[in-house]
C-alpha cells in the first residue's frame, strides 16, 4: 500500500478488525509471556497503544498450568 504500515492498520481498524494475543507458556522457565511483554519497535509503539486503548487489541486468558 503506498501508505505503508499506517494505510493498512487504517484499513483493518476501519473494518472493526480485533487482534488477539494469546498468552504463551514457556515450559522451560514456567514464566508466561502476555500482553504487556510483547516486543514492539519504537516507532510503532504509539500505533500499538492506540489499538489496546481502543480495543483492537485484546488478550486471551487462560487458565495456565
Amino acid at each position: 500500500l503506498p501508505g505503508g504500515l499506517l494505510e493498512g492498520m487504517g484499513r483493518l481498524v476501519r473494518k472493526l478488525a480485533k487482534f488477539y494475543i494469546f498468552p504463551f507458556w514457556d515450559d522451560a522457565t514456567g514464566k508466561v509471556y502476555e500482553d504487556d511483554m510483547v516486543s514492539v519497535p519504537e516507532d510503532e509503539r504509539t500505533l500499538y497503544q492506540y489499538l489496546i486503548q481502543t480495543g483492537h487489541i485484546e488478550t486471551l486468558k487462560q487458565r495456565m498450568p
